[in-house]
């Protein structure tokens, strides 16, 4: 299984307006996704909630490192249809 990790510091409000506006466009673009897939369901509102709720805390915290980790399966390949 493939991991990809990805740490972002937050040591300023700059910081901390530029990482809360990744996870707002995020989360945002995931509730479309969903949308467009699956209608009115709500079964990944844990996960928008979770996100809304970590951009949140990213804009009212001092400081702080948000860390983003991706875990291939071992068929990712297999079914990314842009590895050619």
């Amino acid at each position: 299984m493939d991991e990809h990790r990805a740490t972002l510091e937050i040591e300023s409000k700059a910081d901390a307006l530029a990482v809360s506006g990744l996870l707002y466009g995020l989360h945002d673009r995931l509730r479309e996704e969903h949308s467009e897939a699956h209608g009115t369901s709500t079964d990944t509102e844990p996960m928008l909630d979770a996100f809304e709720s970590l951009r949140r805390a990213v804009e009212r915290g001092p400081g702080g490192r948000v860390t983003i980790t991706y875990e291939a399966g071992p068929d990712a390949a297999a079914t990314d249809d842009r590895t050619g």
